[in-house]
């Protein structure tokens, strides 16, 4: 278990930094080409490949080893073993206790990443104290700090909510203000908390890769940019406030964990974000294109992620394989003889087709033969060791639907391997039960010849009771009624 783990960690680091570095050689290209939501979309390829490695690898199966015993082969015979006693033999020193290398690695990796996490808790709580006590505006998701300064920004990750900074009044102009609040619901509009959030707990969970923590950092990056570009898309003419109101934003030392600002550490890329506001493009076909390509690349990725996985063997043995193959028949066999092809059904049998397979919501295959009547099906079913005894609630069991098509033949053939004439299937009653509501005065001889109860009665419904002579009565056959009777049947 613990090595399983710690495989998985290794595969999904190098398929986490392949991916970083894959998006941070596309990300300005795509950009250029397809617009700032696409480049910033190109980051899902990271999640995917590492979700691809959850998907099963290949498996190879193979046979097991035969287990011969060489004991005979490896022994000396009697007339060859040395006649003079051996001397006893020295004692051996006790082994050194074997050091858990794999349960030390993983309590390591899990403590420093416990501790990232918390380190990323503190983070979060100095950006809030740093905005002081937090009132509400009236308007839905949208706060005003105490102090200027810092902001505005969007915290949290659950419920994320706008923060104006106490002074964003009289810094901004209303149609900078009009702006800034376009740009910080875009973030919530769009889950880019709940983004954060995520690669937070991927640069926790994957502290020792340098790539995660770049990709990081270069992912709030496209997101800023992004958003830029959607508000942008909004109110097209507006660029010169745009830039304006960005350039009067302060910015916080670090951005929070949880919530979206852009970091002052950031800011050797403020260029990048003035280079998208001149020669930001509204091209919507262009915009289409790019988003099919990132879709089919990020599929493309994840795929070639899951094919780098080492293919799985197992060792079968032979009765392991033959359970494996009856497992997969099953379903042929039983359509097989959903379409009364025998030959079919003898073949699948051949190949080890598991005879008892149940198909929910129809049955087992020799509950469908009977209930069809294929007295040639049933027979080589009952050979191949079908239980004449296995019910499925709502089919029934072989005998009942036997008797209820009136097939003495099959009938006979199951009470032979030791169908239960007795048997009760809730819903379905009881074989003699069936047969007297269809009138098949032949079955129901039989059945009561062979030990079947003529006063017995099951509740079919809540509140209702059956009997063969009530059916019987019931459905208007008097043969069999007056046969249920002289063998006994009370009223």
């Amino acid at each position: 278990m613990v090595s399983d783990i710690l495989l998985f960690v290794g595969e999904a680091n190098l398929a986490l930094a392949a991916a970083v570095l894959l998006v941070l050689a596309l990300r300005r290209p795509v950009r250029k080409v397809f617009g700032a939501r696409n480049a910033y979309a190109l980051w899902l390829i990271v999640p995917l490949s590492i979700l691809a490695l959850l998907i099963p690898a290949r498996t190879i199966v193979l046979p097991a080893p035969s287990t011969v015993s060489s004991t005979a082969a490896i022994s000396p015979s009697p007339s060859s073993a040395p006649s003079s006693v051996t001397a006893p033999k020295s004692p051996q020193p006790a082994p050194l206790p074997a050091i858990p290398v794999g349960e030390i690695t993983l309590g390591l990796w899990l403590i420093v990443a416990f501790g990232g996490l918390i380190l990323q808790v503190e983070r979060q709580r100095r950006f809030v104290r740093s905005l002081g006590a937090l009132s509400r505006t009236g308007e839905d998701r949208l706060l005003r700090a105490e102090k200027p300064g810092v902001g505005p920004a969007v915290i949290g990750a659950v419920a994320p909510c706008v923060v104006l900074p106490a002074d964003f009044d009289r810094q901004y102009t209303p149609e900078e203000q009009a702006l800034i609040l376009a740009h910080e619901r875009n973030h919530l509009a769009v889950g880019d908390a709940q983004i954060n959030a995520v690669v937070t707990g991927l640069q926790c969970l994957f502290w020792f890769n340098p790539f995660v923590h770049l990709g990081a950092a270069t992912l709030r990056i496209d997101q800023e940019i992004a958003c830029d570009a959607a508000v942008l898309a909004r109110h097209p003419k507006t660029r010169r406030a745009y830039g304006e109101a960005m350039l009067k934003t302060q910015l916080a030392a670090c951005a929070p964990p949880l919530g979206c600002h852009w970091p002052a550490s950031a800011n050797k890329q403020l260029k990048e974000r003035f280079t998208m506001l001149t020669h930001h493009q509204t091209d919507r076909r262009r915009h289409l294109a790019g988003a099919v390509a990132v879709a089919v690349l990020g599929l493309s990725t994840a795929a070639a992620a899951w094919a780098t996985q080492p293919a799985r063997t197992v060792q079968q043995t032979p009765e392991e394989a033959r359970r494996a193959v009856a497992r997969h028949l099953g379903r042929p066999l039983y359509d097989a003889v959903d379409r009364k092809d025998l030959q079919t059904v003898r073949e699948l049998i051949a190949l080890g087709a598991n005879p008892n397979y149940i198909a929910r919501g129809d049955g087992s295959p020799l509950i469908e033969a009977a209930r069809n009547g294929q007295a040639d099906v049933v027979r080589a079913l009952l050979a191949a060791g079908a239980d004449p005894n296995l019910a499925v609630r709502g089919d029934g069991n072989p005998l009942i639907q036997a008797s209820r098509v009136g097939r003495l033949d099959i009938v006979q053939a199951l009470v032979a391997r030791g169908a239960d004439v007795e048997s009760f299937v809730p819903g379905d009653e009881t074989p003699l039960i069936g047969a007297a509501l269809q009138g098949e005065l032949a079955v129901v001889k039989y059945l009561v010849e062979r030990g079947a109860d003529v006063n017995r009665a099951v509740e079919a419904n809540p509140g209702e009771m059956r009997s063969p002579l009530g059916m019987a009565r019931k459905n208007g056959h008097a043969s069999v009624v007056n046969y249920l009777k002289s063998r006994g049947a009370r009223d």
